[in-house]
């Protein structure tokens, strides 16, 4: 029997007409089913999950039902797990598909940190979101070629 992470990857395919330089990898779409909106559902447990969701449960992260999976790249239809991030409903429309942040943004709070200029929790505070959610998607976003780990 396939895992959940298995069964979610055989209906993921690699999309070649998006890239954003500050992620690190293309966006990925679904395959298999999806709702009226164009998201991706599948079945789990016989309950009907968004798949971003459910890619979350596959690498073992359990989202509460206020939790909200965020797609960097801002595409609605991407499945890609390197690009999601979860925060709250506000942090969700912060970085949305119309929203005001994206990986352009996130790069230059990876600069502003590296060169000693803001600190993450300053950065945070500015944008109006949490510091873990800005550590999260700086982690998920490459500065110089180099995966963030850190932030001060």
């Amino acid at each position: 029997m396939l895992s959940l992470l298995e069964r979610l990857l055989r209906r993921m395919c690699v999309g070649n007409f998006y890239f954003d330089p500050g992620l690190p990898s293309l966006c990925m779409y679904w395959k298999g089913a999806v709702d009226r909106c164009g998201h991706g559902r599948v079945k789990v447990h016989g309950h009907n999950l968004h798949v971003r969701r459910a890619l979350f449960a596959a690498h073992g992260v359990a989202l509460t039902p206020d939790e909200h999976v965020i797609a960097l790249c801002k595409f609605g239809w991407c499945v890609n797990y390197e690009h999601l991030v979860v925060g709250t409903e506000k942090e969700a429309r912060a970085f949305g598909r119309f929203a005001r942040l994206g990986p352009g943004d996130v790069l230059m709070a990876q600069q502003m940190i590296a060169n000693g200029e803001a600190t993450a929790k300053h950065i945070a505070e500015c944008w109006d979101i949490s510091e873990a959610l800005l550590i999260s998607a700086m982690a998920r976003c490459r500065l110089n070629d180099l995966v963030f780990k850190k932030a001060s």
